[in-house]
């Protein structure tokens, strides 16, 4: 029993997976073994930004428990959210410049979110069972399909900027911090910091820290006061004070 424990405490899962992405990829990058070109370099950025926009739609399209949401981005995966989960972990990878982790994380992807995709259709199945068996049989569920090119078209349909929270928000700066930690650990190694050189950090190193930190403590603030003010209190239940006699 204490070795199950253990072992789930342990077992790579969806609320991990990105932790272990970026502590990979931040291992990677001060190897010194792999180098990132300007040509990846620009294509992980631009696809850090495509993962955040399908993210952001997505909260902004999503009315939770309330309805089956098959429209807007929901018109090319049934988990528009978790494409740009897979978008964003995947970039930073290649930030790091490890070809092998690459290819390696769509197989880690799908471990880590499988029994969560399972248990979330589940509960729609049960929830909106013929509405939903449709939606199943007509969209992928997180890989866009050769035919999602006018669902491409409709993304910014059924969409409410006020369905997005500050915790939404606070996640995009973690990711802009992510990047800069990655991009500054390249920096160290290409000019030798890391390995015991007396060379001075330089102006673009010392942009890449202040970035990765700024970008920290705005994604901090934004979660921590998104909590303080019943974003999160507000979706829990509490029970009733007890009665005085």
């Amino acid at each position: 029993m204490l070795g199950n424990r253990i072992m789930l405490k342990i077992s790579l899962h969806r609320g991990n997976l990105r932790d272990v992405i970026i502590v990979l990829s931040l291992l990677s990058a001060l190897s010194g073994q792999f180098h990132l070109s300007n040509g990846c370099l620009g294509f992980a950025v631009a696809a850090i930004v495509a993962g955040c926009v399908f993210r952001y739609l997505t909260k902004a399209t999503l009315i939770r428990d309330e309805v089956l949401c098959s429209q807007g981005v929901y018109q090319l995966v049934r988990h528009p959210y978790y494409l740009g989960n897979f978008i964003i972990d995947a970039a930073l990878i290649l930030l790091s410049g490890n070809i092998i982790l690459v290819f390696l994380y769509p197989f880690l992807f799908f471990w880590a979110y499988g029994p969560t995709f399972q248990k979330e259709e589940v509960f729609l199945s049960e929830k909106f069972p013929a509405d939903y068996a449709r939606f199943l049989l007509s969209t992928p569920q997180v890989l866009p399909s050769s035919h999602a090119r006018p669902g491409f078209r409709r993304m910014l349909q059924f969409t409410s900027r006020n369905r997005v929270t500050r915790t939404e928000w606070g996640r995009i700066a973690s990711h802009g911090s992510a990047v800069c930690l990655i991009l500054l650990a390249h920096r160290l190694v290409r000019q030798g910091l890391w390995t015991g050189g007396r060379q001075a950090v330089d102006a673009l190193a010392l942009s890449l820290g202040a970035g990765a930190l700024i970008l920290f403590v705005m994604g901090f603030w934004f979660q921590r006061t998104h909590w303080k003010s019943g974003g999160l209190l507000s979706e829990l239940k509490f029970p009733p004070p007890p009665e005085r006699v």
